[in-house]
Order: structure tokens, then sequence, then C-alpha cells
């Protein structure tokens, strides 16, 4: 097994969610096709990104950050609806 990488908003100076997300793309050589999140920082990460975004209701997601979101689901378990 390969090791795996652990990325904390606390490597960057700016510690905004986008940079991290950009960051974690060039570092990893990746192009991920979602972002999975709660928050409104979560989906703008992804929109500056040009990411997907699925928004998750969680105890305490906001509707209102959610309707941000290109997708909103009511459990991680509805992933496998959307994602085929």
């Amino acid at each position: 097994m390969g090791w795996i990488n652990i990325y904390s908003i606390n490597i960057l100076n700016s510690g905004g969610k986008s940079e991290l997300v950009r960051h974690i793309i060039v570092s990893e050589n990746i192009q991920p096709r979602y972002i999975i999140g709660d928050r409104l920082s979560d989906f703008k990460a992804g929109m500056e990104n040009g990411i997907e975004t699925i928004g998750c209701r969680f105890y305490f997601s906001k509707d209102e950050e959610l309707n941000q979101a290109d997708y909103v689901i009511d459990s991680l378990k509805d992933l496998t609806n959307l994602i085929k």
C-alpha cells in the first residue's frame, strides 16, 4: 500500500480553501470531478477550480449555502445515485 498525503488548510499562508484545492490538484497531479461539502467555502473552492460541487445536508449545513452547490444530497449514501 502506498503513502497517502494529508492536507490541511494550515499548510497555506492564505488559509483559503480555493488555494488549498489548487495546491492539492497540482501536488497530486489530479483533476477531480467533484468536491463534496456542506459550506459555502467548499462550493466556492470547487467553482474557482472548475470542479462540480455536491452539497450534503449535514446537521450544521445551511440551505442558503447549499443552494450554491451544483447538486444537493441528503446523505453521503445518495452519492451512488448521483455519481455513475
